[in-house]
């Protein structure tokens, strides 16, 4: 038989449901293969209520209680990004597997530590970047590596805030960069299956807190010549927009309008427009 994986979470964030729990009881392979046994907060009666609310085992008493358990095999870390890496770092070396909410940590030094951490240990260190998961993304790399629009150009994306997991009102807090750039990112990187070089970035802070930028705009460059622009925005007044992608080749061009988290919507849009004679136009809509 095989082994079962016994998954604790560090952490009572909002879309903890959203992002694992549903997911995994919605999806029969899932569910034959994966147990949350616990959740652990800052503060105990957090952790209960949780547990309580959203039908998980057991509430632990601390995070450290959480990785001390000998009987969970990795962790979910949800916790703030401020302490996010840390307590990776931590779990790592307590001998856990860990799935790490995006982005992993606030800066390439963290990353780099909690790799390395993951090394030393022999354990799995994966960070959810769910827009690689998504099947509209998949569907257009598909697309891509197919050849229908040729050698890839350019990629133009735009996140609004809708296209985070984190709630509104975290984004603006955390801002565009790290609530919605990092998912971008990871967009512009799977669909050109190059690593890409930042050439220019722009960025408009807030108005209420300075330090935090409302929007942020970055060109990137690829070795093979391609270009990429990223764009997003944590204003509320976004929150009813689609993503919006458009990918550019020598032969065609894509365009694509997902609605990632639904907002009673799920007709995720591509349209393909093909440059030769046969001038080809489709349009495909897919769930989420």
């Amino acid at each position: 038989m095989e082994q079962r994986l016994r998954v604790g979470i560090l952490g009572a964030a909002r879309n903890v449901p959203f992002s694992v729990l549903e997911p995994i009881r919605n999806n029969a392979d899932l569910a034959a293969k994966i147990d949350i046994m616990g959740i652990s907060s800052l503060e105990q009666k957090e952790a209960e209520t949780a547990a309580k609310g959203w039908g998980i085992m057991k509430a632990y008493k601390s995070f450290e209680e959480l990785l001390q358990d000998s009987s969970i095999d990795a962790v979910y870390n949800v916790l703030p990004r401020e302490v996010r890496a840390a307590w990776t770092i931590r779990a790592l070396m307590a001998g856990k597997h860990v799935l790490s909410e995006t982005p992993l940590g606030v800066n390439a030094k963290e990353a780099l530590m909690a790799q390395r951490a993951a090394e030393d240990c022999g354990r799995v260190l994966l960070e959810g970047t769910h827009p690689k998961c998504h099947p509209v993304t998949k569907r257009v790399r598909e697309m891509i590596m197919h050849g229908k629009v040729g050698s890839l150009e350019h990629i133009d994306l735009n996140l609004p805030v809708g296209h985070g997991l984190d709630g509104k009102m975290v984004c603006s807090r955390a801002g565009a960069l790290m609530s919605l750039g990092c998912h971008g990112v990871a967009i512009v990187r799977f669909l050109a299956g190059e690593e890409p070089r930042v050439v220019s970035a722009t960025a408009q802070p807030s108005k209420e807190s300075p330090d935090v930028d409302t929007t942020m705009s970055c060109n990137l460059r690829f070795s093979s010549g391609a270009a990429a622009h990223i764009g997003c925005s944590v204003a509320l007044d976004s929150k009813e927009s689609p993503s919006v992608f458009t990918i550019t080749g020598a032969a065609g061009r894509i365009r694509v309008k997902e609605w990632f988290t639904g907002k009673g919507k799920s007709a995720n849009e591509i349209a393909l427009e093909q440059f030769d004679e046969s001038g080809e136009r489709s349009v495909e809509r897919i769930d989420n």
